[in-house]
């Protein structure tokens, strides 16, 4: 009586599997239970074949009641958590990697990703003279898991630059992953993607670094560290002390008396029918409060600097983007059902406010305008061309097809018309026919170096700005 399901098809109130959920409940297992009660409540002598009699009491009924009681509770515990995992999460939440946390399967055919956890298109270490590279940085935004990879931003980006320049083989490797934040590509950037060698690299935040200020039940444990080690994200479950539902399960199953005790997020998805058949999450109520000082905001403005001055001292090209969001003041009641993370990062009964991730989101992307300006690279301003609509974003900050589309296409345009490619491919045809002193070749991801002279490298105009 305390539930509504959002498709609210029966007397109101329920959606019809709801609807037959209750009456299997109600027909089939209370019954069961009664049954069951009175069984337990009464002393029995059984006799066995020698004439030796066995008086059971209802202590030992309810004995083995409970040890298979608790034995069907963990077995489905452990579906209902394999199963929703598989549902919303694009890694293998029981591999906790050491830097990043958490990071792609390799090998994912379902997903299109290769060997080294990028999708896209397999791709040898070392690169080719005629191969144009491009390396696509960032979180949930950039992988674009719920979404076909034909229909991802990198993939339309990858299409539109083959077309522009036939004469050269162009890969485009999408190397952003879930929870993931300014911090992690850095160490992606220094410790993986420079052994690849790419031409041009591309990265866009602010979600992510934003609510790396909060320490959400769910997700962190302790107050905020700059350096976001009280984050755990997607690896929450593996890293928290005293975790012991995991969050998906929680917030998939919050059910029972859910008109009183929850908020719901409308899983909309890309394609408007849910999320592999996930159709709302529900997270505590709590008490909205307004945020003006983001303790993460000097952070991400180091992080995202440091990239900037990593990747161009590594002889790469960069492109920054801002980041779009479905927030502004006039969302209707049906829009504000669809945003998950003002809701999922709740701490002590309070979460931010809508006016306060519409500032925060503004902060980080004038954040980003900034480092772009600063250092007069290439910026495409994402958060001004895509339209706050539905027909774009289906959630907070995720992404339909039409709005891979318009992303995918602006990287495209924005290459193009710097001539990034042209420049680049110049350059190396000059050095290639220009005499030059033999050297050692640089060791690659699949030939580790033998000393640790390669990290011990001094990058000009790294810290800079701190």
């Amino acid at each position: 009586m305390l539930h509504t399901s959002p498709e609210a098809r029966v007397f109101g109130k329920y959606s019809t599997g709801y609807a037959v959920f209750l009456g299997g409940l109600f027909l089939v297992v209370i019954p069961g239970l009664h049954r069951l009660a009175r069984f337990c409540a009464i002393t029995q002598q059984l006799t066995s074949s020698s004439g030796k009699r066995v008086v059971i009491r209802p202590r030992h009924k309810l004995a083995v009641v409970a040890v298979f009681a608790g034995g069907c509770y963990l077995i489905a515990s452990a579906l209902i958590d394999h199963v929703l995992r598989r549902q919303a999460l694009g890694f293998n939440p029981n591999i906790f990697h050491p830097y990043l946390q958490n990071s792609p399967t390799p090998d994912d055919p379902r997903l299109h990703v290769n060997r080294w956890g990028f999708r896209g298109d397999d791709l040898a270490v070392r690169k080719d003279a005629d191969v144009f590279r491009v390396f696509v940085f960032g979180g949930s935004t950039v992988y674009c898991g719920t979404v076909p990879y034909e229909q991802t931003h990198c993939r339309v980006l990858e299409k539109r630059l083959r077309a522009a320049y036939p004469q050269y083989r162009i890969e485009v490797q999408n190397l952003g992953a879930e929870w993931h934040a300014s911090e992690h590509d850095t160490i992606k950037l220094l410790f993986l993607a420079q052994d690849f060698s790419p031409d041009i690299a591309i990265t866009f935040h602010a979600i992510n670094d934003l609510v790396r200020s909060l320490s959400p039940d769910m997700f962190a444990q302790g107050d905020y560290w700059p350096d976001y080690r009280h984050y755990y994200g997607g690896a929450a479950n593996l890293a928290t002390q005293g975790a012991k539902t995991p969050f998906l399960v929680r917030a998939a199953t919050g059910h029972w008396c859910s008109d009183l005790r929850f908020d719901r997020m409308r899983l909309n998805g890309p394609d408007g029918h849910g999320i592999k058949g996930m159709r709302v999450l529900f997270y505590p109520k709590a008490q909205e409060i307004d945020i003006r000082d983001w303790k993460s905001l000097p952070a991400f403005q180091r992080n995202m600097g440091d990239f900037v001055h990593i990747a161009r001292a590594k002889g790469m090209q960069v492109l920054l983007a801002t980041q779009p969001s479905l927030y502004r003041d006039d969302l209707t009641l049906e829009e504000r059902q669809l945003l998950s993370f003002p809701l999922s990062h709740y701490s002590d009964g309070r979460r931010p406010s809508l006016r306060a991730m519409i500032d925060g989101m503004r902060q980080f992307n004038d954040v980003t305008r900034r480092i772009a300006r600063e250092n007069r690279v290439e910026l495409v301003d994402l958060e001004e061309r895509m339209p706050k609509t539905t027909q774009y974003l289906y959630d907070d900050v995720h992404y339909t097809a039409a709005g891979n589309e318009l992303i995918g296409n602006a990287f495209a345009e924005a290459i193009i018309e710097s001539q990034f490619v042209d420049r680049v491919m110049a350059r190396r045809r000059r050095d290639e026919s220009s005499p030059s002193p033999r050297v050692n070749p640089a060791p690659t991801a699949a030939e580790p170096p033998a000393t640790g002279r390669r990290y011990a490298t001094v990058l000009p105009g790294v810290g800079d700005h701190q």
